[in-house]
């Protein structure tokens, strides 16, 4: 298309062109090129806005009108400054000709009105209200012309009003509020215009287009208007919501962008109070209530479901928004008449089988149960009762959109697209539920007692399927019920005095569930999450109970379900028994002093456990940390005997064969098998079991010998000493150091082929470092999977107990013996081949132990650090070779396995660089009144999440210039006297400023900021710092916090290469 050629041959060639990008018969190729023609068209041709009129006015089919608009709003945007005033004068005159001689609004097809609309607001953001003083009053001569340009007007109106609340991101704020200003100057002659087409328009679809765009304006106009009239509006809006359902979802918008307005209560108090008198009348109430029965049942229904959404949301905004800020406002505020038929409408729409209804209304009585004044209110608290009853009911899990087994389940189809969806729902949806009961339980104890009790009774009573599944009736009945008596057991553990007046229900409850007999494993896990709650909070009013609940406990830790092994448990019954040591765990840990005295007796019955073989080791482990936790009144001399007699397993093993397989990768790959095959008669299955059970018996030890007054400096002080000490130098030292040379490449010699992948992350690992939910795979039903993740958590048990030995015993004394020493050459031995995914845990074992700064923290936080930023480094050196790769070699993308490839990489990084910057955070940063901990950050500008507003922006650059709100630490300072840990701060700040995450970047500067503060570098090192904070300059520029924090630390530079006498420019120059 060339300007030589005549102009109705030009309109041909466009037309031509639209026709074949919108022929579904067009190849590809060419459609693009024809796509490609249009757009040089656009951007080059001068002719672009005469004939853009000229199509837009051609007689003929929506399409060319529509395109010949098109081609005037590319214009507006793209060519606005390239014209004179005349020509801007010209184009407005045109555009208003144009809108005069449009056809009826029923001929003219929607969209081209739309796109009417849409030039005509884009000339008004260009030239309204300065060099456009009459462009309302045009509008309003327009809307005389007929329907079809009232409703354009319309149009006009909605598309100017959400561009100003931000539709628009282009507009500056300056240009915004001139805008706004001269649109509240005419607002009452506008809002006039739009009730009146909304109360009697001309022709019955311009009603539907007036509410779409008094929609936008009830939002923000003066309350005044709304309620003028004697607030004809509202009264109008109800009369529409309850007999006109062509409109009706327009009409709920418009009620719901009302009630949801924000502001200062004291301010419109007034106002509000007349809003909510209008509502909450007989006649608006019955209206609005009468709309949502009519359509209660619509699941087959998905236009009547969203209204029922919206019917919902306008009655919990009239609560929340409206009636419980104005009852805490005016002093001596009267109830509302019809306050107690409310509730019972919120209360109806949380019995509604939709769960998002349920939720959205929960919301209501979440408000209530808080407020100062509702909560005490008689006609409030007469309606709980009916609400923790249908609390309890919902609380059941059922509704999966998969399945079809409850009404539920049609509206959760409805409004998830996915089980990962809805299971994420579920989660928010069942917190909601328990924080109700929860404030339920703590205002109206006795009445929330009664109901778990009832709830009981009712469950015992239930008779139980032969084979019971998670779609079952009396599955979801005990797992509602378990759901049920959590949150009102945690209420009780946080308040001291409903304890006595609910001990009799909560008694009554314990010995309904203690009488309950069942086989089935899955209601046995529901039962016993119900047991564990109560007895956590009445076990001690009656010590006649302590036996029983025990002996209940204690057959469900060695309940097998039928099966005639141990090591053949199915996953239900391993359940069972994992979840009945938890229940034994915090029973011990809650009443340990009421369980002492039966110490003996409890350790008699896990010896009979033990010699009859009936406990995996998982079940030792927790047996240990309970008799751990008992001992703790016991004497020195007790707590050693009893310590070594716990441990006599555990160094049976190590002296047996683990001291072996730990003290070399040999022996470790020999022990677990990894030079076989699984299917290999000589594989060692359960090898693993026997590594984990010693590494976590060890910790559990450890983790429990703290004692309080602390020890003086003698180790044999702690009665725990003498029985770990030969564990921790012959088994879990040596461990750490082993494992660590298993992912060494040099070791995949030894390993079988099936086992070659050994040192790459599970894809539960995997998952999670992306952020997706792990689905598990029918391949990870393998021994490789179980290897990964096995030796993954053996490691971590390492660490951690070495973690807790400079917790729990004397540091000095632990450096005067080589622990110290031993400990560090283990943990960091072959640091380059370590997962990655352990950085984390081994970032842990630098703990801010006081007065062992030099010998232990500041070594170990060092070469933790060196490891975590080569680990990172190598990870995004990885990451920009791969993108290097794609841009040379012009690639779009790849298969799905390499893009999940690059995507794990990158969260990786990003994961890694997060753990390692925190740490650093909270070691070296304190804020400037000394308080230690992590500082207090700024909005950050994370990626392309957030953005900061410009007034932000603006505030926070007339502030004081080159300054930080926090200092180096005592800690940091002591650090940096040594060169080769400041080289570690400053290259991890600086270069941590070019990383790819914003929110990382900004806190580098922090880092950076404080170091540049506090210490001294050489001349040569300015140059390099400078290069990195111009290259997160380049990346991260854009954010106007990220962008700030970056020139403060480049002008703390330049001042500070100035005052050594350095050529600054000299160095930009070179940069």
């Amino acid at each position: 298309m060339t300007d030589t050629v005549n102009e109705p041959s030009l309109q041909q060639q466009l037309i031509f062109c639209l026709q074949k990008t919108l022929d579904p018969l067009t190849p590809h190729a060419e459609r693009a090129g024809f796509y490609q023609k249009i757009e040089d068209f656009k951007e080059t041709n001068p002719r672009c806005i005469e004939c853009g009129f000229q199509l837009a006015r051609q007689e003929g089919s929506p399409e060319i009108r529509h395109f010949g608009l098109q081609l005037l709003d590319h214009s507006v945007k793209y060519r606005w400054k390239a014209l004179s005033a005349s020509d801007h004068h010209e184009f407005k005159q045109q555009v208003l000709q144009f809108l005069a001689g449009v056809r009826t609004a029923e001929q003219e097809a929607l969209y081209v009105k739309e796109s009417m609309a849409r030039l005509t607001v884009e000339v008004a953001k260009r030239m309204w209200p300065q060099f456009w003083e009459s462009f309302l009053a045009d509008l309003d001569v327009l809307s005389r012309c007929g329907p079809a340009q009232v409703q354009i007007v319309l149009m006009i109106l909605r598309r100017l009003k959400e561009d100003l609340l931000g539709f628009d991101n282009t507009l500056t704020n300056q240009r915004r509020r001139e805008m706004n200003t001269a649109l509240n100057d005419q607002m009452e002659g506008v809002f006039t215009f739009l009730v009146n087409n909304v109360q009697a328009p001309q022709i019955p679809c311009l009603r539907q287009t007036a509410l779409s765009a008094l929609t936008s304006y009830v939002e923000g106009v003066e309350w005044r208007l709304l309620l003028t009239n004697e607030g004809r509006l509202i009264q109008l809006l109800c009369a529409l919501l309850g007999h006109d359902s062509d409109v009706q979802v327009e009409v709920s918008e418009c009620l719901l962008n009302i009630l949801a307005r924000k502001g200062e209560p004291k301010r419109t108090s007034s106002e509000r109070e007349k809003l909510v008198s209008a509502l909450l009348s007989k006649d608006a109430l019955s209206t609005i209530i009468g709309a949502a029965e009519n359509v209660l049942d619509v699941a087959n229904d998905e236009q009547q479901y969203i209204f029922l959404k919206r019917v919902c949301q306008i009655l919990v905004h009239l609560g929340t928004s409206q009636l419980a800020p104005l009852w805490n406002t005016i002093v001596n505020f009267a109830r509302p008449e019809n306050f107690n038929r409310y509730l019972l409408a919120v209360l109806g729409f949380t019995k509604h089988h939709s769960q998002v209804l349920a939720l959205t209304a929960a919301d209501v009585w979440s408000t209530f149960l808080a407020h100062t004044f509702i909560r005490e209110d008689g006609v409030f608290l007469a309606m709980l009762p009916q609400v923790l009853t249908v609390l309890r009911q919902k609380l059941m899990r059922v509704g999966d959109p998969s399945l079809s087994n409850h009404p539920s389940c049609v509206y959760n189809k409805l409004d998830f697209d996915s089980l990962e969806e809805y299971n994420y729902f579920f989660s928010k949806y069942r917190s909601c539920l328990h924080g109700l009961v929860h404030h339920i339980a703590v205002l109206m104890p006795s009445t929330v007692a009664n109901e778990v009790l009832t709830a009981v009774r009712e469950a015992v009573c239930v008779p139980t399927d032969s084979a019971c599944t998670k779609m079952s009736d009396a599955y979801y009945l005990w797992e509602g019920l378990a759901s049920f008596i959590e949150p009102w057991a945690g209420s009780l553990r946080a308040i001291d005095s409903p304890k006595e007046s609910v001990k009799d229900q909560g008694m009554a409850v314990i010995q309904q569930l203690l009488s309950y007999e069942t086989q089935d494993p899955l209601i046995l896990s529901s039962l016993l999450r119900c047991l564990q709650g109560c007895l956590n909070v009445f076990l001690q009013f009656s010590t006649e109970l302590i036996f029983p609940c025990l002996n209940k406990i204690l057959f469900f830790v060695v309940f097998t379900g039928g099966a005639t092994d141990k090591h053949h448990l199915g996953k239900d019954v391993s359940l069972v028994r994992h979840m009945a040591t938890s229940a034994l765990l915090h029973v011990c840990e809650s009443h340990t002093l009421l369980l002492q005295p039966h110490l003996g007796a409890l350790y008699a019955q896990y010896k009979i456990f033990a010699d009859c073989d009936l406990l995996q080791y998982a079940e030792k482990s927790a047996f240990v940390e309970c008799f751990m936790v008992l001992s703790r009144p016991l004497a020195m001399s007790e707590q050693g005997v009893l310590i070594a007699d716990l441990l006599q397993e555990a160094k049976r093993l190590v002296s047996d064969s683990l001291h072996q397989a730990a003290s070399s990768v040999e022996g470790l790959v020999a022990f677990l098998g990894l030079h076989l095959e699984p299917t290999s008669p000589m594989y060692p299955f359960g090898a693993q079991a026997k590594l984990t059970y010693v590494a976590h018996t060890v910790q559990v030890v450890v983790k429990r010998s703290v004692m309080t007054p602390p020890p003086s400096s003698d180790l044999h002080s702690n009665p725990s000493w003498v029985h770990v000490e030969p564990l921790l130098h012959q088994y879990t030292l040596p461990l750490v150091r082993s494992l660590h040379q298993l992912y060494a490449d040099t070791t995949r010699p030894l390993l079988s082929q099936y086992f070659q992948k050994l040192n790459e992350l599970h894809s539960m690992q995997r998952d999670g470092v992306i952020g997706c939910l792990h689905r598990k795979r029918d391949s990870e039903n393998d021994e490789l999977g179980n290897s990964q993740l096995g030796l993954a958590c053996v490691h971590e048990h390492c660490i951690q107990t070495l973690h807790l030995v400079l917790e729990v015993y004397p540091v000095q004394s632990l450096i005067d013996i080589g622990f110290v020493r031993e400990l560090s050459s283990a943990i960091f031995s072959e640091p380059m081949v370590t997962s990655n995914l352990m950085i984390k845990t081994i970032l842990h074992i630098s703990p801010c132990v006081g007065g062992s700064w030099d010998s232990v923290v500041i070594p170990l936080l060092c070469r933790a650090g060196w490891m975590a930023y080569n680990m990172v480094s190598i990870e995004i050196r990885r990451i920009v070779a791969s993108c290097s790769r794609e841009w040379s070699n012009n690639i779009g993308g790849g298969d799905e396995e390499e893009v999940r490839e690059e995507v794990f990489h990158q969260q990786l990084a990003v994961y890694m660089s997060k753990e390692y910057i925190h740490l650093l955070e909270v070691a070296c940063l304190v804020s400037p009144d000394g308080s230690v901990g992590k500082p207090r950050q700024p909005a950050e500008g994370c990626g392309d999440v957030m953005m900061v507003e410009e007034n932000q922006a603006q505030d926070m650059a007339s502030s004081q210039p080159y300054s930080s709100s926090f200092v180096l630490s005592s800690f940091a300072t002591r650090m940096v006297q040594d060169q080769d840990n400041l080289r570690l701060l400053l290259i991890s700040a600086f270069k941590g400023l070019t990383w790819n995450d914003s929110s990382i970047s900004l806190k580098c500067t922090n880092i950076a900021f404080a170091l540049l503060d506090k210490t001294t570098l050489d001349p040569g090192v300015y140059e390099q710092l400078f290069y990195q904070v111009i290259t997160g300059l380049q990346k991260h520029g854009m954010y106007d916090n990220n962008r700030d924090q970056l020139l403060n630390v480049g002008m703390k530079l330049y001042q500070l290469a100035v005052s050594v006498n350095m050529c600054a420019a000299k160095a930009m120059g070179s940069i």
